[in-house]
């Protein structure tokens, strides 16, 4: 993870930034992704965080957009205070 302190990849670290008003759609994206992979979606298991946020992703307006355009139309929200820690550290490196 971006912030070397918690387990997974990029996808798990997009979750934190999942902004409050999506929270329950979250929560629903999440459930259908581990039904579906019950149900025989081949996805592997340690890609489960990418496809509960890219399945999350796909019910936004509009679907389909790419992690980038996520974050710059605020449909993801990188000052959600799980994120502050690594945003300020990428921002320190790189004297921003």
């Amino acid at each position: 993870m971006p912030d070397n302190i918690i387990e997974g990849m990029l996808e798990t670290f997009l979750g934190y930034m999942i902004p409050e008003q999506g929270e329950e759609l979250w929560v629903y994206a999440q459930e259908v992704v581990k039904e579906a992979k019950i149900k025989g979606a081949t996805f592997k298991e340690s890609y489960i965080d990418k496809a509960e946020i890219y399945t999350w992703l796909a019910w936004q307006d509009e679907p389909g957009r790419q992690i980038h355009q996520a974050i710059k139309y605020n449909i993801l929200n990188p000052q959600t205070p799980k994120v502050q820690g690594f945003i300020n550290w990428f921002k320190n490196l790189y004297d921003l």
